[in-house]
């Protein structure tokens, strides 16, 4: 299931900070958490019910502990409290300009305008200098996207979809067409050749993950499940060893935040192919796919099931890899 809707507002709901969630103070509550069992022989249903409790119930303990923010669309990175105390004697000398109306007092006003807004500028190109000091190769397109000309977006209209309903039915009819339903499962099963999740899987997976990518429907990044694995590894573990053990992917995983943005460069945006989505699934769920991913892939390769010159989705291979093979199979045949 993928939500979509329309350009939003700004938010000015508190919300939570998620960076800033602060481990050693939640440790305590985090460290006693402990996952309820799951069923013996459940149905598919009865799995779905125990792990939509259980994560549902960490989720709000998560939002319990971390920190409230109240964001303002008027907020700026660059401000400082210098400014503010500028600000401040600028509209006061600006006031007592008007009220008393002299050249003394409205030259005192002028000077303190042009003292705030200088401060302004300084304080702007001191932030970004520190900025671009900062950056690494992780966040040297924050920088790019900050200095391009920014586009407006659009949202779609296509012709035969009058209504928000009409559109969100369009694009997900296109993107997503309906299938055909999967046969039901009877009772579930433990599958004794199944290998139990491992703390080293967890952490290569969240090696592999960024803290600023996107999460879903849950708001839950990735730096706030590193610091859980950190303060209690087993939480994880039992979460999703049940999951691999049974085979089943739980109805909850499987809902996710659509994200409509127009190609560039396309002469009329009245057609769904103007446009993709960006899925964002909850990240927990994954974890869950990239472990089970890098099993598969190890599986494939030690059964020989792929190509010989298959490079990419393979851990250590990539484009290079891909040309060097080109080349070397070109020059055998000259």
């Amino acid at each position: 299931m993928i939500s979509l809707g329309p350009p939003f507002p700004h938010n000015d709901k508190p919300r939570p900070r998620r960076p800033e969630v602060d481990c050693p103070s939640p440790s305590d509550k985090i460290k006693a958490w402990h996952v309820p069992p799951p069923p013996t022989a459940p149905a598919p249903n009865q799995l779905d019910q125990w792990f939509s409790s259980a994560l549902s119930a960490l989720t709000t303990t998560l939002e319990a502990t971390a920190p409230r923010s109240s964001p303002s669309p008027r907020s700026k990175a660059w401000w400082t409290p210098l400014l503010t105390s500028l600000r401040k004697e600028f509209t006061k000398a600006t006031r007592r300009a008007k009220k008393l109306q002299t050249p003394e007092s409205y030259s005192i006003a002028r000077q303190s305008k042009l003292g705030y807004f200088k401060s302004i500028k300084t304080a702007k190109a001191s932030y970004w200098a520190d900025f671009l000091a900062k950056v690494s190769p992780n966040n040297v397109w924050t920088a790019k996207q900050l200095v391009a000309s920014r586009k407006t977006p659009r949202f779609p209209s296509l012709p035969d979809a009058s209504g928000l309903v009409e559109i969100h039915k369009a694009l997900l009819d296109h993107f997503f067409p309906p299938k055909n339903p999967l046969p039901s499962r009877g009772r579930l099963t433990r599958n004794p050749s199944a290998t139990p999740v491992i703390s080293e899987e967890i952490k290569l997976a969240f090696s592999k993950s960024s803290p600023s990518w996107a999460p879903g429907p849950d708001g839950i990044p990735y730096s706030v499940w590193k610091k859980v694995n950190l303060t209690n590894p087993t939480i994880i573990l039992k979460l999703l060893s049940p999951l691999v053990a049974f085979g089943y992917h739980p109805t909850s995983l499987k809902t996710a935040n659509g994200v409509v943005l127009d190609k560039p460069g396309t002469a009329s945006y009245d057609s769904p192919t103007d446009f993709r989505i960006m899925v964002l699934l909850k990240t927990i769920s994954q974890i869950l796919e990239w472990i089970m991913t890098v099993r598969l892939s190890a599986i494939a390769r030690s059964k020989a099931l792929l190509h010989q010159n298959q490079c990419g989705s393979l851990p250590g291979l990539s484009s290079s890899d891909a040309c060097l093979t080109l080349t070397h199979k070109v020059r055998t045949l000259q």
